[in-house]
């Protein structure tokens, strides 16, 4: 039996067999090989990286939100207790961080002076980040959108 990785006593096999998958050809072995163990590790809930903050709309300037989260399968943002269309631009991304191993998901939305000024609520035009895994998924602070006003005061005399 050859010592090393991939022996029976390190992969969790018993009898004194040697994991034949965790070995390449010409001998040599894998630095982290994958036993049954590793894939039964339990999904975390995602974690926020960073949050929508309040924005405002300027002119001709949509407000841009931005979310980023670790652990999550897919992100997207809610506005208004809504889901936001593919239409209204959200911009997904994801990467593996190479040191840490875990993947991380950002979603950007950009949220125009029609959205807001559409939406007939009590309360301010709201964007929440949605961050999900196959354990469940958390929701992040509201961030209020609103549009910047430019106010002209005239002083009769």
């Amino acid at each position: 039996m050859k010592s090393g990785f991939g022996s029976s006593s390190e992969t969790g096999g018993g009898g004194g067999e040697v994991d034949e998958g965790s070995y390449l050809p010409g001998g040599d072995t894998l630095m982290h090989p994958v036993t049954a163990s590793s894939l039964d590790a339990p999904v975390q809930l995602p974690i926020f990286l960073e949050e929508p903050m309040d924005a405002y709309v300027i002119k001709g300037k949509p407000a841009s939100l931005t979310c980023r989260a670790a652990h999550a399968l897919t992100v997207h943002f809610r506005c208004n207790g809504d889901q936001i269309e593919d239409t209204m631009g959200p911009a997904v991304t994801d990467f593996v961080d190479p040191q840490t191993g875990v993947r991380n998901v950002e979603a950007i939305v950009n949220i125009t002076r029609n959205h807001v000024e559409e939406y007939f609520g009590k309360h301010n035009y709201q964007c929440q980040c949605v961050a999900w895994t196959s354990r469940g998924e958390i929701i992040s602070r509201p961030a209020n959108v609103v549009v910047a006003c430019e106010y002209l005061l005239l002083y009769s005399t």
